[in-house]
């Protein structure tokens, strides 16, 4: 993957890929396999659906640490800022019982919230009050697919549900639920809060990706573009100004798809195409913006493509392609980024193909 450092924004490096004994320490520059050896990547786990990796989150108070979300193997922590990790929830515990595809942590780390999809209380939002060790289950409308938090309001958390054409809506920080409605974009949609009055929804098919705004307690959607999520992934980016305060914070969102990468300057209304590659997943450091794209391999052989492009952040309409990092199996069902003093971190979940991190030069 070639990356562009925010302090030299006209010079490109080529970065060489190899996978690297994870106890030599941070390897500026390279793409290193971190995955640990208590992680099962058997994809015939679970008659055949573990996919390794589903979901990774960063502390936002403790940068150091990450925490990484499995099929059927709970959750793993990494305090190191992902070089090592090891499992914290415990053996048997409720997301031991399912794929975690969509989880969220609060903006002051008193909660998380983890989906349990096919798993025996799929009917639940689980939710950690402890760092992620253990889980209670509260009962939701939807089956849940995905989690997001408001930027405004840390208790206000918004899910979507899995092949659900319904919106779940809870005041208390994923305590209590209520059916808010249907969502325009019909079932498996992925949910990006604006603000608290304004989400995006892409879904999975035709139906496109759709902005929706609240007055009172109703939900008010329409279509604004036909990008649709890659399945089972997607991350999009929000540039803001400013600390969120509201819509007009927002400066540029950037949407991945089957499509490309789109990207808005009127906060959703109208979508530009910056990038033809199909990607899943957009994240940010200082001075680049990341993409990659994944999809569930059906047999452990398989290796897709990561599609890895990158631009530079100030701009963000030039995207470049890169090439696949040596070793890696699959691309990024998720990505997340942190910071080590003046140092970006990389760190991605892959179908299938375990944790990999790329600390920027």
């Amino acid at each position: 993957m070639r990356l562009i450092p925010h302090l030299l924004l006209s010079t490109t490096i080529t970065i060489t890929s190899t996978i690297i004994n994870t106890t030599a320490g941070d390897a500026v520059g390279t793409w290193v396999q971190v995955t640990p050896p208590g992680l099962n990547m058997d994809h015939s786990l679970a008659r055949g659906n573990n996919y390794g990796v589903q979901d990774i989150l960063v502390h936002p108070l403790k940068p150091a640490q990450l925490f990484a979300f499995s099929c059927f193997q709970g959750v793993w922590k990494s305090s190191d800022y992902g070089l090592t990790w090891s499992k914290i929830s415990a053996d048997g515990g409720p997301l031991d019982l399912g794929k975690a595809w969509g989880e969220v942590i609060a903006p002051d780390a008193s909660y998380m919230l983890a989906c349990q999809g096919d798993g025996p209380e799929y009917t639940s939002a689980f939710r950690s009050t402890d760092g992620g060790v253990t889980w209670i289950a509260h009962p939701t409308p939807i089956d849940p697919y995905m989690y997001d938090i408001d930027p405004q309001d840390g208790n206000h958390v918004v899910c979507s549900g899995h092949n659900s054409d319904h919106l779940a809506e809870s005041k208390d920080g994923g305590l209590t639920w209520s059916d808010a409605g249907a969502i325009g974009s019909g079932g498996s949609n992925y949910l990006h809060f604006l603000d608290s009055s304004t989400l995006l929804s892409v879904a999975q098919d035709e139906r496109g990706t759709w902005r929706g705004t609240k007055s009172g307690t109703t939900w008010t959607w329409a279509k604004v573009s036909n990008q649709r999520h890659v399945h089972g992934s997607h991350q999009l980016h929000v540039e803001r100004a400013a600390p969120a305060t509201g819509s007009s914070a927002i400066t540029a969102i950037y949407n991945p798809g089957d499509l490309g990468i789109e990207r808005s300057v009127d906060g959703g209304l109208t979508w530009t195409n910056v990038s033809k590659v199909a990607s899943n997943v957009i994240i940010a450091t200082p001075g680049t913006l990341y993409a990659g794209k994944s999809f569930p391999a059906q047999r452990n052989s398989e290796i897709q493509d990561p599609h890895f492009q990158h631009a530079v952040r100030a701009t963000g309409t030039a995207w470049s392609s890169d090439p696949t990092p040596a070793g890696m199996i699959n691309g990024p069902k998720c990505m997340a980024v942190t910071r080590k003093g003046s140092t970006s971190i990389l760190v991605t979940g892959n179908w299938n193909g375990g944790l990999w991190r790329y600390v920027e030069p």
